[in-house]
């Protein structure tokens, strides 16, 4: 430009906006990540599972609802082919139909349900004496590692070595630590492994209501003694049905008693 034109021009003012790019310093260890905990989701999986009444407390059935907010997003049986006889299998196959219930057998709730809806998308799991019912639905179990978790048990759920074990460590009658171990797939990007950077494994998130209403009250309840005490709608009914062959009549009780339907 000319001493001309920039003379012509030396009155105007001109605000531009700039970008500017800039590097900040990182506060994490090389090979690590840190995010901020993004909490469990609007999602809830609630389950309970029954048993065999010998020593080994086998699973037999379970039931569960997943719910997103307040709606019913999906409810459901699961069932363990290895203890039920087909006679049993059956009568629970027909009740589902009759109330519109998944059923599954328990190697696909915990694939397509535990996982991907507990794990993937961040649910709540939901239950009372959720150490239990989570111990019923493994495949194998070990000692737990990790400072925290020392002592405590790890129960792989999955023989797909993509999904992570869960561990528990009992602190005392009412209060167990719960959280999901590192997941061994590739869950990082391409770039974040060139640079061997880590992802810090997602805890999973676990609410064991016996444990919360202890917190609450400072009581111990079972089942039906916390129903009565919260004045429920649907209570525990008592029976002699447990450890007995199952009819649609027990099945029934079972799902009702826990206010599943």
């Amino acid at each position: 430009m000319s001493s001309r034109q920039r003379g012509q021009y030396s009155g105007i003012i001109d605000h531009l906006e700039i970008e500017l790019r800039a590097y900040v310093p990182t506060l994490r260890k090389a090979g690590t990540w840190r995010s901020a905990d993004l909490g469990p989701s609007d999602y809830a999986l609630i389950f309970d599972t029954e048993t065999t009444t010998d020593a080994a407390q086998t699973l037999k059935f379970g039931v569960y609802q997943v719910r997103k907010g307040d709606a019913l997003w999906e409810a459901g049986f699961f069932l363990n082919p290895d203890i039920l006889n087909p006679g049993e299998m059956a009568e629970i196959r027909f009740y589902s139909a009759k109330i519109n219930y998944r059923c599954t057998p328990v190697a696909e709730f915990v694939e397509d349900v535990f996982f991907k809806i507990g794990y993937d998308l961040r649910a709540l799991v939901i239950g009372l004496n959720l150490p239990f019912d989570i111990s019923r639905l493994a495949i194998r179990h070990g000692a737990s590692r990790g400072k925290m978790m020392k002592g405590g048990f790890s129960f792989q759920l999955s023989p797909q070595r993509y999904w992570p074990n869960i561990q528990i460590k009992h602190l005392s009658s009412r209060v167990s630590l719960m959280r999901c171990t590192s997941r061994p797939g590739r869950v990082a990007g391409r770039g974040m492994r060139r640079r061997k950077v880590k992802l810090p494994p997602q805890p999973g998130y676990f609410l064991d209501v016996r444990t919360f209403a202890a917190a609450l009250t400072s009581r111990s309840f079972g089942l039906g003694s916390l129903a009565d005490f919260l004045g429920t709608e649907t209570r525990k009914i008592d029976t002699d049905e447990h450890g007995k062959a199952l009819t649609g009549e027990g099945i029934g009780w079972r799902i009702a008693s826990r206010g599943y339907q």
